[in-house]
This record gives structure tokens, C-alpha cells and sequence, in this order.
């Protein structure tokens, strides 16, 4: 019984690890699993971040590119940046987005934000579940915060999948808003939106 166990324990690891970097044939599972299921989230949020038509927007961990898509719908003079460190999910974001690539509208790089030009300034920096796989969040904010132009915002959300209750998520966010203010970054506005199994939230702010 031990054995199963612990090949159940390794599987569900593996599975686990998946979501912080998709690679192989499991992370191109992950990748569909990830624009299907996390839909109403994303629209929330994109919602929240209220996009104009000549923002240039910048997602940090963009995974499979459907926050991109919608985003780019939005923008005419704009144009929106993803990028994150999965091979996997930069093939299906750029298969998702083609016709916006192609147009200019979207460009997607794989890489960390260590691989953009130093000179770049966008209106919007926004990542979901991306910051609680960061080593260091504050030393990663303070690297965003100088991506932004001066009246950028950064926007992390997150749907903390371990919370239990409410609570849980509700603690999470504090710890992020703390993050923000070691960064230097001042909080203009946060949100919590209800959801099974767990709610998810966002922070704003600005330099």
C-alpha cells in the first residue's frame, strides 16, 4: 500500500509542478486545462483592470495566451506583451493569438522579465498565480515597478489553490499588499471575487 501511495504522492507532485513551468506532453494537457477552466477568472480581472484602446499592457506568465487574446481585443492603438519561461505555453499562446502576432497587436517572448529591453515602459503589468511561485516577490515587484510608466499600474492576482476558506485567501491577499509596500509600490485598489473551490483576488498599484 505504501508503494501506491507514494507513486500517487510523486504523480500528483509532478502534476503539481507542472503549473509553475508546463513542459512535455503533460504541460500541453495543462495548457488547455488552464484557458478552459480558468475563464471567468481571467474576464474578471481584465474587467477590473479597465484596459483602453491605446494601452501597452505587459503579462507577466501569460501561459497558454487566453488573457491575451481577450485583451487584445480590446486595444487599437495598443498592444499587449506576454511572456513567460514554458516553451509549451508560448506555442499555444502564439498559436492562440497568430492573426495578433502577425498584425503587431501582440508580441510573445519566452523568457523572464530579465529578457526585455531595459528601456520599455507599459500602462499595465498584470500576472495571475504567477507571484506565488516567486522566490522573492518584493525583489521581483521592485524589478516590475521600473517597467512601469509613471502612471503604470501593477496588477498580481492570485487563486491561492491550497486555501481552505475564505479567510485563507483573504490573509493571502494582505501578504501581497505587503509585498507592494516593501516594493514602494502604493495601493490603489484591491478585489475579491467568490469562486469554486476557491476565491480569487487582485492588488493594484502604482509607483
Amino acid at each position: 500500500m505504501e508503494i501506491w501511495e507514494r507513486k500517487i504522492s510523486n504523480m500528483l507532485n509532478s502534476v503539481s509542478r507542472q503549473f509553475g513551468n508546463p513542459h512535455g506532453v503533460l504541460g500541453e494537457i495543462v495548457g488547455y486545462i488552464l484557458a478552459f477552466n480558468n475563464r471567468d477568472r481571467t474576464q474578471w480581472l481584465i474587467s477590473e483592470m479597465n484596459v483602453k484602446p491605446e494601452d501597452e499592457i505587459l503579462e507577466i506568465g501569460c501561459g497558454p495566451g487566453a488573457a491575451i487574446k481577450s485583451i487584445s481585443s480590446v486595444l487599437t492603438r495598443g498592444s499587449v506583451t506576454g511572456i513567460d519561461i514554458s516553451e509549451v505555453m508560448t506555442r499555444q499562446a502564439l498559436k492562440r493569438n497568430a492573426v495578433e502576432v502577425q498584425s503587431g497587436k501582440v508580441r510573445l517572448i519566452l523568457g523572464t522579465v530579465d529578457d526585455l529591453n531595459k528601456k520599455e515602459r507599459f500602462d499595465k503589468i498584470f500576472g495571475i498565480n504567477v507571484h506565488i511561485f516567486w522566490k522573492n516577490p518584493v525583489e521581483e515587484i521592485i524589478k516590475l515597478k521600473s517597467f512601469l510608466k509613471d502612471t503604470g499600474q501593477l496588477i498580481l492576482a492570485l487563486q491561492p489553490r491550497f486555501a481552505k476558506k475564505d479567510e485563507d485567501v483573504i490573509k493571502e491577499a494582505e501578504k501581497t499588499k505587503e509585498y507592494y509596500r516593501k516594493a514602494g509600490i502604493k495601493i490603489v485598489r484591491s478585489g475579491i471575487l467568490p469562486m469554486k473551490p476557491q476565491a480569487v483576488f487582485y492588488v493594484a498599484g502604482i509607483k
